[in-house]
């Protein structure tokens, strides 16, 4: 179990990370706008493609 969690992810888990963080740094002026619920409820209901 060790290993998998402080191991480093697949490519394809490394892309997912990628996205998440640059999801989330995009909805920071929106936060910092017009609170979390707006943003929360902004970053999940974003288009993810599927």
């Amino acid at each position: 179990m060790l290993e998998y969690v402080l191991g480093r992810p697949s490519a394809e888990e490394a892309r997912l990370i990628h996205e998440a963080v640059l999801a989330a740094a995009d909805i920071v002026p929106l936060l910092l706008a017009e609170g979390a619920q707006k943003a929360m409820n902004r970053l999940h209901t974003r288009d993810t493609g599927e």
